[in-house]
């Protein structure tokens, strides 16, 4: 961005060339032509020290490296001014400046709505397709904190107990049964012998 040089006004009659002089008194700058003053602003106006050099550029009754010299400026700013001068006449110092507005998507009532999405879990790509809305202002939106997304709570899942049976452990089990190896189900293997009694008497 290019720096802005303020000009300097001088406390006493300073001529610009052997024509156009400048005067500074009470807060006001003088032009005059010879002895006939004919343009004055506050010495604060901005606008108004760009109007009138550029004026007097254009109708070239000062240079621009004369306009350097005098009021301390950079010969680019002057450049600028000129051409703006030119383009748009004077008028064009005095409007407000131009700036960009921005958010005209995500306005209030759309806010709300996305937010709304957001609540109820929707994740960025499901809204972008139900409203129409690209992703990326939505993230941008969510980072500028405008929209708040909803964090889901991490449930860490119940821990499983496994038990391993080892052919070791299990003969050991086997072992302990009152009624020999492999007699875990004790009353089954009685069922299994009462069986096997009738039915050798028969």
């Amino acid at each position: 961005m290019p720096q802005l040089y303020l000009p300097i006004f001088p406390d006493g009659t300073q001529y610009i060339n052997s024509k156009i002089g400048v005067y500074k008194k009470d807060g006001m700058v003088y032009y005059f032509n010879g002895s006939m003053p004919f343009a004055q602003h506050g010495i604060d106006n901005l606008a108004s020290f760009k109007a009138t050099i550029s004026q007097l550029i254009d109708l070239e009754l000062v240079k621009q490296v004369e306009v350097c010299k005098a009021f301390k400026v950079s010969k680019e700013g002057v450049k600028r001014w000129v051409k703006r001068y030119r383009k748009e006449g004077a008028g064009t110092f005095y409007q407000p400046k131009k700036t960009r507005k921005g958010g005209t998507v995500l306005t209030d009532a759309v806010l709300a709505l996305v937010q709304s999405h957001l609540n109820h879990n929707k994740s960025i790509s499901e809204i972008e397709k139900l409203e129409g809305i690209k992703a990326d202002t939505i993230r941008k939106a969510i980072y500028s904190g405008r929209l708040t997304k909803m964090e889901l709570p991490e449930v860490s899942p119940a821990p499983i107990e496994i038990t391993s049976s080892t052919a070791s452990a299990r003969s050991q089990e086997d072992s302990q049964a009152s009624m020999g190896m492999g007699c875990i189900n004790e009353e089954a293997r009685v069922e299994a012998l009462k069986k096997k009694f009738i039915l050798q008497n028969l």
